[in-house]
């Protein structure tokens, strides 16, 4: 029994020091891909899940920047229109928007404050993304995704991990 212990302990430094030796990057490669072999992924951030933008055909950067358009004139909602047309209604967010182009996401914002969001633009927030997930999972009316949301140790570490995420992706 001794020898087992023994045997799961330098197996486990073994893993530990591999996963010492990856890059940040690497290293939250890693845990995403470990998660969803642990069928955890409901727990990663939506973000790193693999219906995320880079499965989803999502630009990874602006096609064009707000701030060079050529008709300074444009309403951010016409501009939006013109330049994201391909992606809207596909899972493009704002909060996607406000990743690419920030002027813009606060340009729209701004005007939304006297205009109404056209209908052609489908444009929704972060909430209601994840209304429409949770509508998707058939949990709606107070109803809770099972979550070990009482284990402190749990949310300290996913807590961190995603801090550790952030940081990996500023490289």
């Amino acid at each position: 029994m001794k020898q087992i212990i023994e045997e799961k302990v330098t197996i486990k430094r073994s893993i530990l020091n591999s996963i010492d030796q990856l890059t940040p990057t690497k290293k939250a490669d890693f845990f995403v891909d470990l998660g969803y072999q642990l069928q955890l992924d409901h727990l990663l951030h939506p973000d790193v899940r693999k219906d995320s933008r880079s499965n989803l055909g999502l630009p990874e950067q602006a096609p064009e920047l707000y701030r060079d358009r050529k008709d300074r004139t444009e309403k951010p909602a016409d501009f939006i229109l013109r330049v994201y047309e391909d992606w809207l209604g596909k899972g493009f967010a704002r909060s996607h928007l406000m990743n690419l182009d920030r002027p813009l996401y606060d340009a729209l914002h701004n005007w939304l404050r006297k205009n109404p969001m056209p209908e052609a633009l489908i444009l929704p927030t972060k909430k209601e993304m994840i209304d429409a997930e949770l509508s998707e999972a058939g949990i709606g009316d107070g109803a809770q995704l099972a979550f070990p949301s009482d284990s402190t140790v749990l949310q300290k570490r996913r807590r961190l991990y995603n801090a550790a995420r952030n940081r990996a992706k500023k490289e």
